[in-house]
C-alpha cells in the first residue's frame, strides 16, 4: 500500500506528515509525491496527522563515552509557535540499556538458533530433499498432497536415492505450476520488515526465500547479505533504497536480490539488460541546443554528476582503511594529473586543518563529515577522514570527491542552461581520468547486466544525475505542481528549502537507457516545464493546468 501527498495549502515551514495504517507508522517531513509505503491494507482505516517542529539541537556524545552516565540541560531558543523565547529540557543519557541489551542477546541467540537448525538440514542433506519435493509436488499438482509427500519419501528411502534426486516410478500428476519459488518459515530470524519503508523490504517480503539462499554467504571481503540490508533495517524512514553493495562480487553472488530491486527503482527487468555504458561519457554534439533556456531567465546553474567504481576494490560500505588508502592515492594521483580546461588541485583530507575542510564545506565543494545514521549503519563513516579527498579545477567548474559513498563522485557545475558545454567539459576530464587507470591496469567497474556499479544501486546504469537549478514562479502558484506523475516526461522536480520558486529538476532514472537517451529525456522535460512556466506569466494558467491535469491522467 501506497499513500502519497499530492497537494498541501498554507502549511508552516518544517511541518512534518505522520501516517499510520494499523500497528505501522511512517513519518517524514512534508514533502509532495512522495510515497510513504506500508506491507499491506491490513486496517480498514489509516491515520493521517501533520505536525511542525518546534526546535531542535545537536548534542555531543564526547562525555557520555566517558562518563557511561551524564545529564544535560539544552534550551531551544524562540520555539515555532509556541510564543516562548525558549524551550528547556533537561536529559539523561546512558551509555548502556539493559533492556536493549536482553533484546540484542535474544536476537542472537535465535540467530545461533538459526545455524544450528541450518547446520543440521546441511549435515543430513534435508533442505534438498524437501526442495526437491515441494518442487515436484507443484509441478505435479496431486489431488492428495500429504499422501503423495508421504509415498514420495518412501519411496526415496527405499531405492536408497542420494539426496536431491526424484525416486522412480509412477507418481500422480497434474498440471504444471508457473511459480515454484520456495518461501521459507520467517521465524528463522528472519529480519523485521514490516517497519521498513524501503524497495528493499518491498522486495524480501515478496520473495523471503532469497534472504534464506543468502543469509550465510560471505564475499572474499567478508561482505554478508545481512550488512547489505541493514541500513534498510537502521534506517527505515530516511526514503532510501534499504540496500548496498559491499563489492564486485556481493553483485555476483546477490544478483538475483539486486535483479528484483533495480527492477523496481529502474522499471528494468529482473533479467533485463542496461545498454552497454560508453567509457568516455556521450558526443556532446548530440547535444540539440547549446543551451536549453535562450532568456537566460529560468535555469540559474547546471550540474552533471557520475558516480564510478574502481575494479579489484571493495566498495566503502566493505572497506577497509588499507583499501581506501589504496583507492584514495590511485585517484588522487590521476585527478592531480588532468590537464588543460580540466586541470586543478587535489587535496586529501586528513592533510587539512578542520577549519580548512569546513570552508570548502560551507562552499558547498565538499562533503561534510559522516555523521548520518545511514553513513554510519552502512560502514562508509568507518576511518574519517583518512583516505578521503576531494579535487577542485582552476576554473571551480570540475569538482570530484574520493571515497566518500563511492570512489569517485566527478562533477561539472555551470551557470546558466549551457548543458553542452557542461557535458563537453565532464567527457575531457572522463577521457583523460580513464586513460590514466588504464595506464596502472586499473578501470571502473561495469557488469554486463547492470552497467555502472556503485555502492548503491540507485545509481546503477549510467551512474549518471545531470541537475538544473530552475526559476519558476509562476509554477509555483499552483497547488497541484509538481504533478504526480511529473516522472513520464523524464525528469524529478522537487522544490528547494529555500522556497522562491526554485525547483531542482533531474533525470528520473539512472539506469535502462543510454546517457544521451537520459540527457535528450531531460531536455524535453526542462523545455515542458519552460513552455508551461511562460504560459503562466502570459496568464494562460487555465491551458496549464489543463495539460498538468492530463499528464496525471
Amino acid at each position: 500500500m501506497e499513500v502519497t501527498v499530492t497537494e498541501a495549502n498554507s502549511f508552516p515551514p518544517r511541518s512534518y506528515v505522520s501516517i499510520r495504517v494499523g500497528d505501522t507508522r511512517r513519518q517524514a517531513p512534508l514533502k509532495l509525491n512522495e510515497p510513504f509505503r506500508f506491507p499491506s491494507a491490513s486496517s480498514n482505516t489509516f491515520k493521517v496527522e501533520v505536525l511542525s517542529m518546534l526546535g531542535g539541537t545537536q548534542l555531543s556524545t564526547a562525555k557520555l563515552k566517558q562518563k557511561s552516565n551524564v545529564d544535560e540541560i539544552i534550551s531551544i531558543p524562540n520555539p515555532a509557535g509556541t510564543g516562548a523565547q525558549s524551550l528547556t529540557l533537561k536529559i539523561n543519557a546512558q551509555l548502556t540499556d539493559p533492556a536493549a541489551k536482553k533484546q540484542t542477546e535474544r536476537r542472537q541467540s535465535r540467530h545461533q538458533a538459526a545455524l544450528n537448525a541450518q547446520k543440521y538440514l546441511d549435515e543430513h542433506n534435508l533442505q534438498t530433499v524437501l526442495q526437491t519435493m515441494v518442487q515436484q509436488i507443484l509441478i505435479d499438482k496431486p489431488k492428495e498432497p500429504l499422501e503423495y509427500m508421504v509415498r514420495y519419501l518412501e519411496k526415496l528411502k527405499v531405492e536408497g536415492a542420494k539426496p536431491g534426486a526424484s525416486p522412480s516410478g509412477p507418481i500422480p500428476t497434474g498440471g504444471k505450476s508457473s511459480n515454484p519459488a520456495l518461501y521459507l518459515d520467517p521465524t528463522l530470524d528472519f529480519p523485521l520488515l514490516e517497519t521498513s519503508n524501503t524497495i528493499m523490504a518491498e522486495v524480501l517480503m515478496e520473495r523471503q526465500d532469497l534472504y534464506y539462499r543468502y543469509r550465510t554467504t560471505v564475499t572474499n571481503t567478508g561482505f554478508t547479505f545481512d550488512q547489505c540490508i541493514q541500513c534498510g533495517l537502521d534506517c527505515a524512514d530516511e526514503g532510501i533504497l534499504g540496500c548496498v553493495v559491499g563489492d564486485e562480487e556481493s553483485v555476483s553472488l546477490f544478483r538475483d536480490f539486486y535483479g528484483l530491486v533495480v527492477a523496481k527503482r529502474h522499471g528494468l527487468g529482473p533479467n533485463g539488460r542496461h545498454p552497454t555504458p560508453s567509457p568516455m561519457l556521450i558526443d556532446p554534439t548530440h547535444i540539440k541546443a547549446d543551451s536549453w533556456d535562450p532568456s537566460g531567465n529560468v535555469i540559474l546553474s547546471a550540474r552533471l554528476r557520475i558516480n564510478r567504481s574502481i575494479g579489484g576494490f571493495a566498495l566503502p560500505p566493505a572497506m577497509d582503511a588499507k583499501e581506501r588508502a589504496a583507492t584514495e592515492q590511485l585517484l588522487g594521483d590521476g585527478l592531480s594529473g588532468l590537464t588543460g580546461e580540466v586541470a586543478g588541485q587535489y587535496h586529501r583530507l586528513a592533510e587539512m586543518s578542520p577549519e580548512f575542510r569546513q570552508q570548502f564545506v560551507d562552499e558547498q565543494q565538499l562533503f561534510s563529515s559522516p555523521t548520518s545514521p545511514y553513513f554510519q549503519t552502512t560502514k562508509m563513516g568507518e576511518g574519517w577522514p583518512d583516505g578521503r579527498g576531494f579535487f577542485l579545477s582552476t576554473s571551480r567548474e570540475v569538482l570530484a570527491w574520493v571515497n566518500e559513498d563511492d570512489h569517485l563522485k566527478l562533477m561539472v557545475i555551470k551557470k546558466g542552461g549551457d548543458v553542452k558545454a557542461v557535458v563537453t567539459l565532464m567527457r575531457e576530464a572522463v577521457t583523460q581520468l580513464d586513460t590514466y587507470l588504464a595506464s596502472k591496469d586499473a578501470s571502473f567497474i561495469v557488469d554486463e547486466q547492470f552497467g555502472h556499479i556503485t555502492s548503491c544501486p540507485s545509481m546503477w546504469g549510467t551512474g549518471l544525475k545531470l541537475s538544473l537549478l530552475m526559476k519558476l514562479p509562476h509554477l509555483a502558484a499552483l497547488s497541484s505542481f509538481p504533478p504526480s506523475a511529473i516522472a513520464h516526461m523524464g525528469v524529478r522536480v522537487r522544490p528547494e528549502p529555500s522556497g522562491e520558486g526554485l525547483f531542482d529538476v533531474t533525470n528520473a532514472r539512472a539506469m535502462g537507457a543510454s546517457e544521451a537517451d537520459i540527457i535528450s529525456e531531460v531536455a524535453n522535460g526542462v523545455e515542458r516545464l519552460i513552455q508551461w512556466e511562460q504560459g503562466m506569466a502570459k496568464g494562460d494558467a487555465s491551458k496549464v493546468q489543463q495539460d498538468i491535469q492530463e499528464l496525471n491522467g
